[in-house]
């Protein structure tokens, strides 16, 4: 009986000591992504503000009140902190974009790219930033380019669903559809909020105009 105790107060002992192990494993899993979230928000204020030279690790780390050795280890250097922000964008902008889904082709393609237009407002200063670094750090470019060449699938998914309902033309390839809308909303983007900064009520009419034309093309004839 005296073993039999034992060996129950073992087991309870190990799977106590298990757990401890689990939590203690998973606290410090959320405090590095916890750590990493704070430096990728400080970095993009700093950034921002402070343009890519001036920005310096040290700043940074500072601003998201973590130690600078924590940028090493997350992203190993300044150059690799901005990548991550780039990837990190493109998945808020593109494949986790939150925007109401339409009930057309016109309302859906109006949401997405009013979606994008909204963002590229949000975060015209970063958004300027990288088109420069794009141009002079090969890294940097090359990030953006195998970034874009993943496509839209949200936007794919959603649209294929109004294609299935004969909402639109079947033979429309519509992985070229989402380049093109994207493509467009990028360019105007740029064009309106990031380099020339035009008035709000401009840039949503020049929205309006594309996504009427393209709707229109893309419309099944009676």
């Amino acid at each position: 009986m005296i073993i039999a105790q034992n060996a129950g107060m073992m087991k309870k002992g190990r799977y106590q000591m298990a757990k401890r192990i689990l939590k203690s494993e998973s606290k410090r899993k959320y405090d590095s992504e916890d750590s990493r979230r704070r430096l990728l928000r400080a970095a993009i204020d700093v950034f921002s503000s402070a343009g890519y030279d001036a920005a310096t690790t040290r700043k940074i780390a500072k601003k998201a009140g973590v130690n600078e050795s924590l940028i090493h280890r997350y992203f190993k250097n300044k150059q690799g902190l901005f990548l991550a922000i780039v990837t990190e964008f493109h998945r808020l902008s593109v494949l986790d974009a939150e925007y109401p889904s339409g009930q057309t082709v016109e309302e859906e393609i109006h949401q997405f790219m009013q979606f994008r237009l909204n963002f590229s407002r949000k975060h015209k200063k970063f958004l300027r930033l990288g088109i420069t670094r794009a141009i002079i750090d090969p890294k940097i470019r090359e990030q953006w380019v195998t970034l874009a060449k993943n496509g839209t699938p949200k936007l794919v998914s959603r649209l294929e669903t109004l294609q299935r309902e004969g909402k639109m033309k079947r033979e429309v390839n519509l992985e070229q559809l989402s380049l093109l809308i994207t493509s467009i909303t990028f360019s105007m983007s740029m064009f309106t909020e990031v380099i020339f900064n035009f008035e709000k009520e401009m840039a949503e009419q020049v929205l309006l105009l594309g996504t009427r034309l393209i709707s229109e093309s893309l419309a099944k004839e009676n």
